[in-house]
This record gives structure tokens, sequence and C-alpha cells, in this order.
């Protein structure tokens, strides 16, 4: 019996990019369009249907890490855009405000990533040290969460020693995402080594266990950003910062039925895909605002 896994897992990376970037930029449309109240439906189904873009764009990361030849080039990348957006905070800081928006709020998403592929470089060297301070990334995400959760609930408080624009966007729930999805491919290793023989010796495509493994470390995040709200909650700081609305964050968790149909390969990724896909992020952003502005 040919236990082979074949059709349908037929998404590739640049497929699952793809679907990452065109959700990121309904939740962005989203945002801006939540000041007017006639479209709060389209508002709710584009911030939905924009929450998949998170564990995507993590899965994706740790897949990057993992098979880049060079995490040298590829962490660079990040962290030109990283300093690009953060510089972009800066300027922007010296506006009160967009229509209402104020850019300290949103944080820099591109910190969030760089930090995580640290995270996963670290974990998949040999050395015991070095692995060790894979545990620094979290560690810094979970200041920037801090800092943003204290000024949130002392509104004349400012954390001058973490800045808003070193700051990650959504604290530290989006490298604790790109951790636990790494510790999925380790599991995955783990029950394929003690497990494999039988049903599963005969795959010559492993990627549908690899795929669940992921699809669970990504429910396990978004279980520890709920309990973290309880615990927070139980505190009684109602004001507490909130880097996403429960509510909406748990549409992410849908992502996971598009990660189970990844079949492991990186597809077309041309130069000019490759170096768009990360100069569409502050693109975009642009486009948006500046249609929103013509048409208010």
């Amino acid at each position: 019996m040919d236990t082979e896994i074949k059709k349908p897992w037929i998404l590739t990376s640049f497929t699952l990019k793809i679907v990452a970037l065109f959700t990121m930029t309904l939740d962005h449309i989203g945002i801006v369009l939540e000041q007017y109240e006639e479209l709060s439906v389209l508002v709710d189904v584009f911030r939905n249907l924009g929450r998949l873009a998170l564990p995507l764009f993590c899965f994706l990361i740790v897949e990057g890490v993992i098979n880049t030849k060079s995490y040298g080039k590829y962490s660079l990348r990040l962290g030109i855009m990283a300093s690009l957006v953060s510089t972009v905070l800066i300027v922007l800081n010296f506006v009160d405000s967009f229509d209402g928006f104020e850019v300290k709020q949103f944080g820099n998403i591109f910190i969030d990533l760089l930090l995580g592929a640290t995270a996963i470089y670290c974990f998949n060297k040999k050395r015991v040290w070095i692995k060790l301070l894979g545990l620094v990334p979290l560690l810094i995400s979970g200041c920037s969460f801090w800092a943003s959760a204290f000024e949130c609930i002392n509104c004349d408080k400012r954390v001058w020693i973490y800045p808003f624009f070193l700051r990650t966007q959504y604290g530290f729930y989006s490298v604790l995402m790109i951790i636990l999805i790494y510790l999925g491919y380790k599991l995955t290793d783990l029950f394929l080594n003690n497990f494999g023989n039988g049903a599963f010796k005969n795959y010559k495509n492993e990627r549908i266990i690899r795929n669940l493994f992921t699809i669970l470390m990504i429910l396990v995040s978004f279980v520890v950003l709920f309990l973290t709200y309880q615990i927070l909650d139980s505190l009684d700081l109602s004001v507490t910062y909130k880097m996403v609305d429960l509510s909406i964050q748990a549409s992410s968790l849908f992502a996971g039925l598009i990660i189970l149909f990844y079949n492991g390969k990186r597809g077309y990724n041309a130069p000019w895909f490759k170096y768009g896909s990360y100069i569409y992020y502050p693109l975009h952003l642009v486009i948006i605002f500046v249609l929103i502005s013509i048409l208010a």
C-alpha cells in the first residue's frame, strides 16, 4: 500500500507569503477604516481575515532561518527593514496623530521577526551556551510588552530606557509563536524517530506531520496569550495594554488550515519578488494612507 503523501499538499512558501501579504493589507485597511462607523461590518471582515497574516509570517520565518544558506544575509534584510521602519516611526513621532492614529502604539513588526529569527538561529546551534542565548530575544520582547503595558496603565509616564521605535508590534506574542513553531519542528523529529516505523515509515514527505505540530504550536501560543490576559485582568489592571484583541486574534487560528496544505517547497522566488516583498510593507502603508487622505 502506497502511503506517500502527495495531494492536496500543494502550497509553497511563495503561496503562503502571497496570502500573508494580502491578509496583512486587508488588516491595515480595516484599521484605517475603523473611524467610519458605517463601515463597521467591512472592518470586522478585514480585521478578522487580517489575523491570518501573523501566524503565516511567523511560520515563514522559521522555514526561512532553517533553510537559508546564509543567515547573515537573511538577518541583514530583516535588520535593514527594521531600521527603516524605526526611522519612519521617529519622524512620524513629530506629528501628534494622523486622523486619530498615534504611531507610538503600532510598534515595528520587523523587530518581532528579527528577534524571532535570531532566537531560532541560536536554538539551531549545537553549543549549549549559544542555545541559551536564544532566550534573550524572548526576554527583549517581554520587556517591550511590559514597557507598553506600563505606559498604558500610567498614561503620564514613559519608559525612556525602552523607546517606542525599538519595540515589537506584538509584545512577546510573535516571538513566542516563532519559538514554539520551531519547537514543533523538534517535536516532529522526536515523534518520527520514536514512532516513525509502521504507518509513517514509507512517507517520502513528512511535511504533514510537521504541519500538524506547527498548528498545535500556534494554538499553544494563543493559549499563552489568553492566560496572560487573564492573569493581568485578575490583578485588576483594567486598562492593561492589549497587544491584540483576543476576540479578533482568535481568527488567526484559521491560518492553520492554510499551513496544513504546505508542501515544504519554496516555489517561485525571483529576486524582484524576494526583495519586493520587503519593500511592499512600507509601500502599501503609504498608499493606504494617501488614498484615505484623498477620499476623506
